[in-house]
C-alpha cells in the first residue's frame, strides 16, 4: 500500500556518487573551416581537426549541452549553437579551443552564423543578434519573424536571413530593419564564395546571387530546379558542392557563376559540408539500410567516419577519420554488467566500478535494432520492426540466437512474456512470437492496429496507441484478449520493476506529466490510477524496484514511487538520453554520444565458468 507523508515532500538533491563515461563519440552536424583547421559541431560539443595533409583530431571540447551548428567570429573566436544557448570559445594559434562564455537562448539554437563582431543565432522564429563584448557575448537585438528561420549567413558586415515562405532578408546588424527583401529566394543553407551567395533549397535547388554590392543582392544563376532537392551547400574557388538528403552529393563547376554546370553526382552520406580550394569535407548519417524494408530515419546511424575529405577536382577520397559509430541507443544493466546497443555491435561492459566502465566484449548482431530489454536470461533488442533475441544466461558472454521480422515499420517495441516474446509496431500490429526454435521463430498470436511502445509482465501487456493505452491479456501465452483501455495520450510506458513477471506498478509519461497505476494482482488487467504528476518538459525515464529516474532539463531526477511523486534532482547530467536502466542505486544511460554510469560501486560480474579440460586417454 502506498502511504503519503502529511507534509509535501521537499525536493532535495540526492547524495553524490561516482560518475563514469564509456565510448564517447560525436555525430557531425555542421562544419566551419578556419584556415587549416576544420571545426565540427558534433552533438557532444565541438571537435577540431588539422586538415593540412591528412586529417587529425587536435581537440575535443565536450559538454552536457547538445550542439547543432558552429561558426567563426573572425580568426580568434568560435561560437557553438546548443540546445540551451550559445557557447563562445577562444581559438589558439594552433587551432585548439578554450571556453570563454555562454549565453542563454529562448530555446534550442539550430543555426548560427558570425562575422568578426556579431553572431546570429536562430531559435525557431527568433533571431538573436549577439555582439562581442570583451570575453563575453551580449544580446544586441532580438528579431522575431512570423515563420521558422531556415538559414543565416554573413557576407562581410551584412547578414542574410531566410525564413519559410518569406523573401530573403538583408540586414546590417544591429539594425532590426531589413535593407532589402529578395522575393522568391528561400534557403535551407547558404555559402559565400567570390562575391556570390549560393543558396540551396528543396524547391529551387541551387540559386546564385551576386553580392558584390552586399546590400543589394541580385539573382544571377539557377541550376537543378525541379530536378534536385538540395539541403546543404559549400563553395570555394570554382566549385560548389551540394547534397540531397540523405546520401547524394553533387559537384557544380561555377567558373562562370551565371551558368553553374553539374559535373558529378555520387552516393555519399552527407549532412554537413565544408570546402576550400583543394578539398571538400563531408560527413553524414545512415538513414536507410538494405536489410530493412522501410526505415525513414527513425533513428539515424553513424558511419564511424565523422570527417571524410575528397579532392575538390576529382572527388577522389583523400583522407578520413574513424571513430565509434553509434549512436549509443540502448542499455540494460543489473548493476554490475551493462549491455549497450552501439550499432553495429552489442557491447558488454563491466560497470561495477562506476568511474571506470570497461568493455568486456562486443558482438556483431545482424540487423541490430535500437533498444534492449532483459528477462530470465533472455535479451530482446527492438525498435525498427525487427526483434533480435540473445541468450544472456552467462552475463559476460551473450550469444546471438536469431531475429524475427515483423514486416512492419518503425518505430516498434518488444517485451518478454513468460517464455515468449511480444512485438508491436506502427504498421503490422502486435505479435506473440514463439522462439522455442530460435532458427525458426513463429508468430502464434496477434492483434492489429498501430503501436509505439509496450511493457509487459508474464501475461499482461500495456501498449501505447495514438490516443490511448491498451491493456491486453496474453492467455495461454498465445491468445491476445482485450481487457481494457485508458483514453489518454502517452509517449512512454514501463512497469516497476521493469521486465518483472508480476510487477505491482505501471508508470506512463505524456505531454502533461506522469501517471502512476497499481497493477498488482487482478489490477494488472484493470490498472487503478494512484497519482497524476503534472509537469511539462519531461524526457525519457527508467524504472527500478519502486523507483524511477527521469531526464528533465539536462539532469536526471529521482522519483520514489512509494511516496507522493516529486522530482528529486541529482547532479547527474544527460545530453540526449535514448534509453536508461536502473539497478538499485546504479543508473546507466545510453546518452547517444556516450554511455554514462552513475551511482555507487557494485559487486564485480560473476566470472565465466572455467572450460572443462578434455580427458587424456
Amino acid at each position: 500500500m502506498r502511504r503519503f507523508p502529511l507534509l509535501v515532500l521537499l525536493v532535495l538533491s540526492l547524495p553524490l556518487f561516482a560518475q563514469g563515461v564509456w565510448g564517447a563519440r560525436g555525430a557531425t552536424r555542421s562544419f566551419v573551416l578556419g584556415g587549416n583547421v576544420l571545426y565540427a559541431a558534433d552533438g557532444r560539443g565541438v571537435s577540431a581537426y588539422d586538415v593540412r595533409a591528412g586529417i587529425s583530431r587536435i581537440d575535443v571540447e565536450s559538454g552536457d549541452d547538445e550542439s547543432f551548428d558552429v561558426a567563426l567570429m573572425g580568426a580568434t573566436d568560435l561560437v557553438l549553437a546548443t540546445n540551451t544557448g550559445v557557447e563562445r570559445f577562444a581559438v589558439a594559434g594552433d587551432g585548439t579551443l578554450e571556453r570563454l562564455s555562454w549565453i542563454e537562448a529562448p530555446s534550442r539554437v539550430t543555426h548560427i552564423a558570425a562575422n568578426a563582431r556579431y553572431a546570429a543565432a536562430v531559435s525557431g522564429e527568433i533571431l538573436t543578434l549577439l555582439e562581442r563584448d570583451g570575453n563575453e557575448l551580449k544580446i544586441a537585438r532580438r528579431i522575431t519573424l512570423n515563420d521558422p528561420i531556415t538559414a543565416v549567413a554573413f557576407a562581410g558586415d551584412f547578414l542574410y536571413v531566410s525564413a519559410a515562405d518569406q523573401p530573403l532578408r538583408v540586414y546590417l546588424p544591429p539594425s532590426s530593419t531589413p535593407l532589402r527583401l529578395v522575393p522568391g529566394v528561400e534557403a535551407l543553407d547558404m555559402a559565400v564564395a567570390n562575391d556570390v551567395l549560393w543558396v540551396v533549397s528543396e524547391d529551387d535547388a541551387l540559386v546564385g546571387l551576386d553580392i558584390s554590392k552586399p546590400s543589394d543582392p541580385r539573382v544571377i544563376a539557377s541550376a537543378g530546379q525541379n530536378e534536385l532537392r538540395l539541403r546543404g551547400v559549400a563553395a570555394a574557388g570554382s566549385r560548389v558542392f551540394a547534397f540531397e538528403h540523405p546520401h547524394t552529393l553533387h559537384t557544380f563547376d561555377v567558373s562562370n557563376p551565371a551558368s553553374p554546370r553539374k559535373m558529378d553526382t555520387r552516393t555519399e552520406p552527407a549532412g554537413a559540408l565544408a570546402a576550400n580550394a583543394s578539398r571538400v569535407f563531408v560527413s553524414g548519417s545512415v538513414y536507410e539500410s538494405s536489410a530493412l524494408n522501410y526505415d525513414p530515419g527513425y533513428l539515424p546511424r553513424e558511419t564511424g567516419k565523422p570527417v571524410r575529405a575528397f579532392d575538390a577536382s576529382t572527388l577522389a577520397l583523400a583522407a578520413e577519420v574513424t571513430d565509434y559509430a553509434g549512436p549509443v541507443s540502448g542499455v540494460w544493466t543489473d548493476g554490475s554488467v551493462a549491455y549497450v546497443v552501439d550499432p553495429p555491435y552489442l557491447r558488454t561492459l563491466d560497470v561495477s566500478k562506476t568511474n571506470d566502465p570497461v568493455e568486456v566484449s562486443s558482438l556483431l548482431v545482424p540487423n541490430l535494432q535500437d533498444h534492449i530489454r532483459v528477462k530470465n536470461g533472455l535479451a530482446v533488442i527492438y525498435g525498427r520492426a525487427y526483434v533480435n533475441f540473445l541468450d544472456v544466461s552467462l552475463p559476460l558472454r551473450p550469444r546471438y540466437l536469431g531475429t524475427w521480422d515483423a514486416q512492419g515499420f518503425p518505430k516498434s517495441a518488444a517485451a518478454i512474456l513468460r517464455t515468449r516474446l511480444l512485438e508491436a509496431n506502427q504498421h503490422s500490429g502486435m505479435h506473440v512470437i514463439d522462439i522455442s526454435d530460435p532458427n525458426h521463430p513463429v508468430q502464434i498470436g496477434g492483434r492489429k492496429w498501430h503501436y509505439s511502445d509496450v511493457a509487459a509482465g508474464d501475461d499482461a501487456v500495456y501498449a501505447i496507441q495514438h490516443d490511448l493505452l491498451l491493456i491486453v491479456e496474453i492467455a495461454e501465452e498465445r491468445d491476445v484478449v482485450d481487457r481494457g483501455e485508458i483514453n489518454l495520450q502517452y509517449t512512454q510506458v514501463d512497469t516497476s520493476p521493469p521486465n518483472a513477471s508480476q510487477p505491482p506498478l505501471l508508470l506512463v509519461r505524456g505531454d502533461e506529466g506522469l501517471r502512476l497505476y497499481s497493477i498488482a494482482g487482478e489490477e494488472r488487467f484493470a490498472p487503478r490510477e494512484l497519482e497524476f504528476f503534472a509537469m511539462t518538459g519531461l524526457d525519457r525515464f527508467a524504472t527500478g524496484d519502486g523507483s524511477a529516474y527521469i531526464a528533465r532539463g539536462g539532469l536526471l531526477h529521482f522519483i520514489d514511487l512509494t511516496q507522493r511523486i516529486a522530482l528529486q534532482p541529482t547532479d547527474w547530467r544527460v545530453t540526449s538520453p535514448m534509453q536508461m536502466s536502473v539497478a538499485g542505486a546504479k543508473v546507466v544511460v545510453a546518452d547517444r554520444y556516450s554511455v554514462r554510469v552513475y551511482g555507487p560501486d557494485t559487486a564485480p560480474p560473476p566470472p565465466l565458468p572455467a572450460k572443462r579440460r578434455s580427458a587424456r586417454k
